[in-house]
């Protein structure tokens, strides 16, 4: 069970982040030229690269958000807009999470603080309600998620500093096992509540990542 709420976790990260469904190398080298234009401001290069990507695939929220800053920048409203529709139609929670990640996608920044870009979140939200998505609960599962990570991201430090012998790294592997436990048991309290992930869960665009692990 330790193994499926971990694996559980970890796509529900993977689906944000996820940038493309083909490894078509014509599309890859173009959204990477794209990518390289747009964090060299030039726009115009940005657009072309983009639009020979999508005459190949057009599956990706990341890649048509960053083609809409390329058209922001060069003042293409219309297109822009039509990028970011794009985007919301593939994916609603993921165009958000992506607008609203600074930290990881630097180049949406002046996306998202832009009128186009609150909008596009206000929208998604709008849809998400629409879709009934349950935002209480993608909180819990965010929150839980983030605990369950803590001990494997402090791990490396711990192993730099002692050795397994040491009382220091023996009580860093009891606490990480009282952590799972207790992650267990508030995945099996969701579980108990909400029955097993499904479109009542956190939404439907989430549901195919979550029956995964069913």
């Amino acid at each position: 069970m330790k193994h499926v709420l971990s694996a559980f976790l970890l796509l529900i990260t993977l689906l944000v982040s996820a940038q493309t469904d083909t490894d078509d190398p014509a599309y890859l080298r173009a959204v990477e030229i794209g990518l390289g234009e747009l964090q060299k401001g030039q726009c115009k290069p940005c657009l072309e690269a983009y639009e020979r990507a999508f005459a190949i695939s057009k599956h990706s929220a990341l890649s048509h958000l960053r083609a809409a800053r390329c058209a922001q920048m060069c003042k293409d409203k219309t297109k822009a807009q039509a990028y970011i529709d794009k985007a919301l139609e593939i994916s609603w929670d993921a165009t958000a999470e992506l607008l609203e990640d600074k930290n990881e996608y630097p180049e949406l920044a002046a996306l998202h603080d832009s009128d186009l870009g609150k909008k596009t979140v206000e929208k998604a939200m709008a849809v998400a309600k629409a879709s009934g998505f349950n935002f209480e609960l993608a909180k819990t599962l965010d929150a839980l998620r983030e605990e369950d990570q803590r001990p494997r991201q402090e791990l490396e430090v711990i192993q730099s500093k002692y050795t397994e012998a040491d009382p220091e790294f023996q009580q860093f592997l009891h606490d990480w096992s009282s952590s799972d436990s207790l992650c267990l048991i508030k995945a099996e309290a969701i579980i108990q509540q909400y029955g097993y992930p499904g479109k009542s869960l956190v939404g439907e665009s989430r549901q195919d990542v979550i029956w995964l692990i069913i």
